[in-house]
């Protein structure tokens, strides 16, 4: 018999033993092949679960590896966050804690581990500390702001499994006559269809659907609905369409802002609250009113508490002549003066900014032919602007070219375009006749 002694913990070891029988007898051969592993100075907890959740806590259980261990240190992290947060919890006899403080709707990771001294801590406990337990907190009260690039996690339980919503979000289907789709609207992956990234909110409304409605998370009621404003980004399958921005109450859609305007490439849109005096607490999307079959997609919505000087809105360019365009728009609230600017499209720089009073603007001494863009902003007063509008893009018409000494007529056919802006041209076929070369031989 022999004690083996300052072995290493959590070890495994293989044994041998071999007879010795003397100078004249020699060795035996060596005995089969004993194995063990060696106990653990500070032994790991098991069978972590979490109990219960809410929108911001999780309760956790786990089995202890002694019935002394009374300290406990903690790792969690959000599933998309690299960097883990560390609790150490001592003078905790209980095999039960509550992690406070998380984000709602939101999927964790988390392990715990006994804490027996400074130089002594067990394993982790959950999966052969190879991998952490995932446990998701409940919906909750929106705090803002709030953003959606609809790229996140989804409700995909009960009719949300195949086309599913953000989570936390509801969804009133669309219904076309006695039948009712299950599966509009709903995330859709399509990044040609995304503002950014691959996802976005896909709707779709027929000449005889109706209802078809997009519910947000309710808004914790420490803010003033009438204080808020939503933005988002939009698009649809023909020019001018609407969507309908409002409050659900009691399952009822209440109007707030009809968005106008709406066309097949992106624009943002913002709708402010400020006119709204019910008691509801979601914000609702629904689908304008459409005589045929369309598609409407959303991405990058934002929520949050309304600037003081809202930003204005509606703001589109008439183009009258080769050196002329109209601008109109619409105040964001009761400001009476707003700031203009306008630049070629290719230029880097803006104009100073043009002081007016009047929701209308007429730029002249354009360059015929060329690309612009222009902005506005609110000006509530010397010391509160709000921010500028998205640029709106116009391109003046050609006119008839006066050739004088005043007007040379100069192009070096150096841009990518071809013909240039304001030429034409008369081809054979796509085949012969004129064409742009970089060769310059």
């Amino acid at each position: 018999e022999i004690t083996l002694e300052n072995l290493t913990p959590e070890t495994k070891y293989y044994i041998y033993v071999q007879a010795n029988c003397g100078d004249e007898d020699g060795k035996s051969q060596w005995s089969n092949r004993v194995i063990f592993t060696t106990t653990a100075t500070c032994v790991a907890p098991s069978s972590l679960t979490k109990d219960a959740a809410t929108s911001s806590t999780v309760t956790l259980h786990w089995t202890k590896g002694a019935d002394d261990q009374d300290a406990w240190q903690f790792r969690y992290k959000k599933t998309s966050d690299s960097e883990y947060t560390y609790l150490l919890l001592e003078n905790h006899a209980s095999s039960t804690y509550t992690l406070t403080g998380l984000d709602p709707a939101t999927d964790y990771y988390v392990n715990v581990r006994a804490y027996c001294s400074t130089e002594d801590q067990s394993k982790w406990c959950f999966a052969n500390q190879t991998y952490d337990l995932t446990v998701t907190t409940e919906c909750g009260a929106l705090t803002l702001p709030y953003t959606c690039d609809f790229e996140g996690a989804v409700e995909t339980g009960g009719h949300f499994s195949s086309y599913p919503v953000p989570k936390c979000w509801d969804r009133i289907e669309m219904q076309y006559g006695s039948y009712n789709y299950s599966y509009y609207p709903y995330v859709y992956t399509q990044s040609s269809d995304a503002h950014g990234g691959s996802k976005s909110l896909r709707m779709y409304k027929t000449s005889n659907s109706a209802n078809q409605t997009i519910i947000l998370p309710e808004i914790d009621d420490q803010y003033d609905m009438s204080s808020l404003q939503v933005s988002f980004w939009a698009k649809a399958g023909s020019s001018n369409q609407t969507l309908q921005v409002g409050v659900m109450e009691n399952d009822n859609f209440v109007q707030v802002e009809e968005v106008t305007g709406i066309s097949t490439t992106y624009a943002e849109y913002t709708v402010f609250f400020n006119e709204y005096t019910g008691n509801g607490r979601n914000i609702a999307i629904k689908c304008g009113s459409y005589s045929g079959y369309i598609y409407y997609y959303i991405d990058d919505l934002a929520v949050e508490v309304a600037p003081p000087c809202h930003i204005p809105k509606n703001l589109e360019a008439t183009v009258n002549s080769d050196s002329q365009v109209t601008l109109t728009w619409t105040a964001g609230l009761n400001e009476t003066t707003w700031n203009v600017q306008y630049k070629k499209a290719t230029d880097m720089d803006w104009s100073n900014p043009i002081s007016v009073s009047a929701t209308t603007y007429t730029l002249n001494n354009l360059k015929r032919g060329t690309t612009y863009e222009a902005r506005v902003q609110a000006n509530c007063n010397a010391d509160d602007q709000s921010d500028w509008t998205a640029p709106v893009s116009f391109t003046t018409d050609c006119g008839i070219w006066p050739i004088d000494n005043a007007n040379a007529l100069f192009e070096d056919f150096g841009g990518s375009d071809f013909p240039p802006a304001c030429w034409n041209w008369i081809r054979v076929s796509n085949y012969y006749g004129w064409q742009h070369s970089t060769n310059v031989n």
